[in-house]
């Protein structure tokens, strides 16, 4: 085989060598035949080695008799001034053609005859060599697929090729490789460390992708072939790595949590733990109040204990009123019913009387698994709880089954069973799991508990972020305006609803977390139409001696009524003060009289006697004062409290005048005395009591029309009547929705027949009657006070 390159200045000869089989590793090639003629230069002509069946690389030079040859297209590239070669003792990558129509070959036999174009030739490489035989099986490549195996001189030329074309694909070296293999791993490892164990897979696939990419891309555009096999083995080792990398680590970190979870609940769910478990009494505790809160007869506890002989067996771990003798041992097997049957059930079954011999005829017998759900799948590990009922109690109350299913789950505790769980990792999660569903159990009770106080209430820890609020405060938040959730401040919360400065709230924020010194203020803004007390507190606990309290508690208190009342007892004492300064000065006339010479013997006696009446009527006045004057807003048992009518009736006739306002032409007149004395009425009630009156004379009223509004004032009772005229209604239907036999139809009738019933409440009456066409009438007596 020979390559003439340009217009023949260079002719090289290409010699067959074959593998040196000598037995030594590096014996090299061997020439068949040694290089004759005058030529240029010469090459060897090898059979490149097969890597799996398929040819792939090309070396630029090999040891033949122990000195580097270079092969023929490499030579034949060298000797036509190729740039970018690779040095010498490099192998590199031919690129295969899908066709070989890019390498045209010539029969030399028209070459003789001169009828190829000379442009097929000239300013070109040609190698010449003898003709494929085509009964020689081909050499396999990678374009093998697409394209029929190459032979000999055609693999020769495509090397030819690639080198001439500078498109030989060249190798990273073993350093270059192993830079980038270790490059690629900090890159991974760094990824996976940021995104977390949670996004990993997506990581690993995007890895992957840029992996493949970069590969093509270096391939496509730099001729540059990466260790694709190598980076991407590295990878899955490194996944592998860091996966049992964090498999350890979150081993660590859960026994770390078992231990500060155990300590913490011990201290906030069971206080006296460490002095049941030094007693042994804890199990029986648990037992003995578990029984009592359920009205359970007889309770036994019974938990797994590996037998000698290999079958798992049962021993008493508490009993109250039977014991583990009382089970027939043939029944005690925790793998065979009923305790399957308990199992499957996941609560409480009835099973036979003489499974517990101590129960008695007029008892149920139950079992319940304790550790159905923490040791799923192991039930050799389950513990069992037996107890009797009285006969039918289950199905007088449906719910006690239930509860004491929750019993049971909450008897998961270490305080409570004291059985193993096994070894190693399983029965770590499954500690851990149960006390963090102990926590999260009482976490979310607290958390609704919060919910259904009547304080609307936010917790903050010391760093002034939201661990819990109600939907009280939260809607106390959103009407101020303040962010509601997690991006609610301590600062702008006593900022916004106590109306003070940023900067002053930042300080009594200071105040009570670093002094614990309570503080309260009184609310700026009335929220929902009510007054508000802000009360900033730390929860006592563990944490007094630190430095910053645990949390921060903000609550904001109603106290509409308390200054309801108050403002109510302020007048009612200057009524009652105006009444006994009139009496007292009635009787300092009286006793005038009498210290008058002037007045007749005969009428001295009478004045005495009305002195005497007068004092024994302002001392009852004194004793009903005493008796009102000490109600509390929170006390119950006084239905009623002396009132101004008067003051009522004006506010809500005002605000009748506003609705009234739109209807054109109606009118609103009131005719009242100057001064009332008090009525019997609960505080606040009598407003919505007139109001109720008032809306349903106003909504019913026709334009043009009047309301009329009178309030009289007799010896013992107020009377306020109401009129309108309006389209009104059959007086029957009034009477049946006031007496409750009808339902209301409108809220109107509604608000009304709750006024009629509140007024009955305070001693008094709400009647009224009603016509089709003319309106309503409408009467309130109320009991006066003197």
């Amino acid at each position: 085989m020979a390559v003439s390159s340009g217009d023949g200045a260079t002719v090289l000869a290409g010699r067959h060598a074959r593998p040196d089989l000598s037995g030594q590793p590096d014996a090299g090639w061997i020439l068949i035949d040694p290089p004759v003629g005058n030529v240029a230069g010469w090459g060897a002509v090898i059979l490149p080695p097969l890597e799996a069946g398929v040819l792939r690389r090309m070396p630029t030079t090999v040891p033949v008799d122990g000195a580097p040859v270079p092969t023929l297209p490499y030579a034949a590239a060298r000797a036509a001034g190729a740039p970018g070669l690779p040095s010498p003792g490099e192998t590199f990558l031919p690129r295969f053609p899908r066709s070989l129509a890019s390498l045209p070959s010539v029969d030399a036999g028209r070459v003789l005859e001169e009828r190829v174009p000379a442009e097929l030739v000239t300013g070109r490489s040609v190698i010449l060599a003898p003709a494929a035989d085509p009964r020689l099986p081909g050499f396999a490549t990678p374009a093998a697929a697409h394209t029929a195996a190459l032979q000999l001189p055609e693999l020769h030329a495509v090397a030819l090729d690639a080198l001439l074309s500078g498109r030989a694909v060249r190798e990273l070296g073993p350093l270059a490789s192993f830079l980038l293999v270790l490059v690629a791993a900090l890159g991974g490892s760094a990824l996976y460390l940021r995104l977390g164990p949670r996004h990993w897979p997506w990581a690993a696939l995007g890895v992957t992708a840029a992996i493949l990419l970069a590969s093509y891309a270096a391939l496509r555009w730099a001729d540059l072939l990466l260790p694709v096999a190598m980076l991407l083995v590295s990878q899955v080792l490194l996944s592998l790595a860091l996966w049992r990398w964090r498999e350890v680590a979150e081993d660590r970190a859960l026994r770390q949590m078992r231990r500060e979870l155990s300590a913490r609940l011990r201290k906030v769910a069971a206080p006296a733990f460490e002095e049941e478990a030094a007693a042994g009494s804890g199990t029986w505790q648990a037992a003995a109040m578990a029984s009592r809160l359920l009205g359970l007869r007889r309770s036994v506890f019974l938990v797994p204990r590996p037998a000698s002989a290999g079958a798992p067996m049962l021993e008493q771990a508490a009993g109250i009123g039977a014991s583990l003798a009382d089970i027939p041992p043939d029944q005690r097997d925790p793998s065979a019913s009923p305790f399957s049957l308990a199992v499957r059930e996941a609560g409480p079954v009835a099973v036979e009387r003489g499974f517990l011999a101590s129960a008695e005829e007029g008892e149920e017998v139950y079992l319940a698994p304790l550790r159905s759900r923490a040791t799923e799948g192991e039930g050799m590990n389950i513990a069992f709880w037996a107890f009797t009922l009285p006969r039918g109690e289950a199905q007088r109350v449906p719910a006690l089954l239930g509860a004491i299913r929750a019993a049971a789950e909450g008897l998961e505790g270490p305080a409570a069973m004291p059985w193993s769980l096994g070894t190693g990792v399983k029965r770590l999660d499954a500690e851990l799991w149960r006390d963090v569903d102990r926590l999260m159990l009482r976490a979310a009770t607290l958390a609704g508990v919060l919910e259904e106080v009547s304080t609307a209430a936010v917790v903050f820890d010391p760093l002034g972020r939201v661990l819990h609020q109600n939907a009280r405060m939260a809607a106390a938040a959103e009407a101020a305006g303040l962010p509601v959730g997690a991006g609610l401040a301590p600062p702008d919360l006593i900022a916004a609803l106590g109306g003070l400065p940023q900067d002053q709230a930042a300080r009594l924020v200071r105040r009570v977390l670093l002094e614990r010194v309570p503080v309260e203020l009184n609310a700026a803004r009335l929220l929902g139409g009510r007054r508000h007390l802000l009360r900033l507190t730390v929860p006592a606990g563990e944490a007094e001696g630190e430095a910053a309290a645990p949390a921060l508690l903000c609550e904001l208190v109603d106290v509409t009524e308390p200054l309801r009342l108050a403002e109510i007892q302020r007048g009612f004492a200057e009524h009652i003060g105006m009444k006994l300064r009139n009496e007292i000065e009635a009787i300092q006339l009286g006793a005038g009289l009498l210290e008058d010479p002037r007045l007749a013997e005969a009428s001295r006696p009478r004045v005495l006697a009305r002195l005497r009446a007068a004092l024994e009527a302002m001392r009852a006045t004194i004793a009903t004062v005493e008796s009102f004057m000490a109600f509390e807003i929170g006390d119950q048992v006084l239905q009623a409290y002396p009132v101004d009518a008067l003051a009522a009736l004006r506010l809500v006739v005002t605000e009748a005048t506003r609705a009234a306002a739109r209807r054109p032409g109606l009118r609103i007149e009131l005719t009242a005395p100057e001064i009332a004395d008090l009525a019997l009425a609960a505080p606040g009630a009598l407003e919505a009591a007139l109001r109720a009156m008032l809306l349903l004379l106003v909504e019913d009223a026709r334009g043009g029309g009047t309301i009329s509004i009178t309030m009289e004032e007799g010896a013992a009772a107020v009377v306020i009547h109401c009129a309108n005229e309006g389209f009104g209604m059959p007086n029957a239907r009034l009477q049946a929705v006031l007496s409750g036999e009808e339902a209301p139809g409108s809220a109107e009738l509604g608000a009304l027949r709750e006024a009629a019933r509140a007024a009955s409440g305070w001693g008094g009456t709400l009647a009224g009657e009603a016509s089709p066409g003319e309106g309503f009438r409408l009467t309130l007596t109320l009991t006066k006070l003197f």
